[in-house]
């Protein structure tokens, strides 16, 4: 009887042994605990933790700083009209890895079946100028829209299809620019489709709608002349499944004190010549920069933007200046959209006028 006794209490005890042992190896699962920063009216929310994008180091090197501002500013703003803000959420793309990207950006071969530009030996001729194995494809960016808190459910995806429009003449080696129509054209008839085509070969992505934007590059760098400009969309497509089609677009930014701003808006050309003999004036100093540019869609001015350049001031001069400008800055009377004047010490900017429309007084900030 003793020893029976012993061993059931053995039997136990290695009973809870066993059972600790299974408890301590069991798995623990944690959650990421998934935020919501709340966009401002209009705007878009983003999930947080914020997680970047695989490519972004890909993108810092491919663009212009100005071009790379701009192509994530209108694919996020024309997204809209297909991805509500108050009901989807953003968050940097995660669809396209760098495998995708990779065969993506490639010429087309054997290698590279799925590669966007044409094949080694491909021409185009551009107005009877010829352009040997011609790279359209520049870039691919992406971000994602969530219904909801879950970054991993992807409810609509948004790309945009950066184009080179500066392209290498056969022969010469001169420089040819491809006009918004052909690269539209281009993209329309080929690239795009075949884009969306390989995009709904990816797991998960057969059902889900992309909004897809056509975006011209003016140039690759900054140091071309006359490149202060960034690029912009010259078409766009919405696809839900397998069914959608493209829409050429019609906006760009003007260079205000061109012979084209003068021609198509005269009346803001003469404003902005006014403005800037007054600013001169003002500070009594001729070497004092002042460039201003305009972002037009269907021929409308959305948002105008000047920059004052200057070399070293006082803070009361630069406090005075803004003072200035918030008092002039009315005289743009026919624009009806933001206006923001940077007062810039060399690069660096130290303040900021910004009218909104519908209000007199202009708001002044320091930076």
């Amino acid at each position: 009887m003793k020893m029976k006794k012993i061993m059931i209490v053995s039997l136990v005890g290695l009973l809870l042994i066993s059972g600790c042992a299974r408890q301590e190896t069991k798995p623990e699962t944690n959650k990421e605990n998934i935020s919501v920063i709340q966009g401002g009216k209009g705007e878009y929310s983003i999930l947080t933790p914020f997680k970047t994008s695989p490519l972004r180091q890909n993108y810092g090197t491919n663009f212009r700083e100005v071009d790379m501002i701009e192509i994530g500013r209108r694919l996020q703003d024309k997204s809209k009209d297909h991805f509500n803000p108050a009901n989807f959420n953003i968050s940097e793309g995660s669809i396209i890895n760098d495998d995708h990207y990779d065969q993506l950006l490639r010429h087309e071969s054997k290698n590279y079946p799925y590669g966007l530009n044409p094949g080694d030996g491909t021409e185009f001729v551009e107005k009877g100028r010829k352009i040997q194995t011609p790279t359209f494809v520049r870039d691919v960016v992406e971000v994602n829209f969530h219904s909801g808190n879950d970054i991993n459910k992807i409810d609509g995806v948004g790309i945009a299809l950066v184009m080179k429009r500066v392209q290498t003449e056969a022969g010469t080696g001169l420089p040819v620019r491809l006009s918004d129509e052909t690269l539209y054209e281009i993209a329309r008839t080929s690239i795009g489709n075949r884009l969306i085509s390989y995009l709904r070969t990816i797991e998960g992505m057969s059902d889900v709608p992309i909004y897809l934007v056509l975006y011209a590059q003016e140039s690759d760098t900054d140091s071309l002349p006359g490149k202060y400009l960034p690029g912009r969309v010259i078409g766009e497509g919405y696809f839900e499944s397998r069914g959608g089609q493209f829409e050429q677009t019609n906006e760009k930014w003007t260079l205000l004190g061109t012979s084209e701003a003068s021609e198509e808006y005269p009346e803001t050309s003469d404003d902005f010549s006014v403005f800037k003999r007054e600013v001169v004036d003002f500070m009594n100093d001729e070497s004092i920069g002042v460039t201003g540019k305009m972002f037009v869609v269907d021929k409308k001015v959305q948002q105008l933007d000047i920059d004052l350049t200057t070399g070293a001031k006082t803070y009361l001069e630069i406090y005075g200046l803004a003072q200035y400008v918030s008092e002039r800055i009315s005289a743009f009377s026919d624009i009806q959209a933001p206006i923001t004047v940077n007062i810039k010490v060399y690069q660096n900017t130290r303040m900021i006028v910004r009218k909104e429309p519908g209000n007199n007084k202009p708001i002044i900030t320091v930076t």
